[in-house]
């Protein structure tokens, strides 16, 4: 991925009787070598879940399927 990437934070609220909503906690930077990022939070998500997406800065939007957006992954305990 190339340094120059713009990347948001969210994380998804599920609402009952609604669409789920995506609230932004921050920006993501991927570091100059390609092998990680550096994640800006201005706030935690109670759910634990955290979604960087890239967005395009002149419409500054991110692209998201709200009703097919991944599920928290299941914690596996290392062998």
């Amino acid at each position: 991925m190339s340094s120059n990437v713009k990347l948001r934070v969210y994380t998804i609220v599920e609402r009952v009787g609604g669409s789920p909503f995506w609230l932004r906690l921050g920006n993501a930077a991927p570091h100059k070598d390609g092998k990680g990022f550096s994640v800006n939070l201005q706030a935690l998500p109670v759910s634990g879940l955290i979604v960087v997406r890239q967005y395009d800065e002149e419409s500054d939007v991110a692209p998201m399927e709200t009703d097919k957006h991944e599920r928290v992954p299941e914690l596996v305990e290392a062998a």
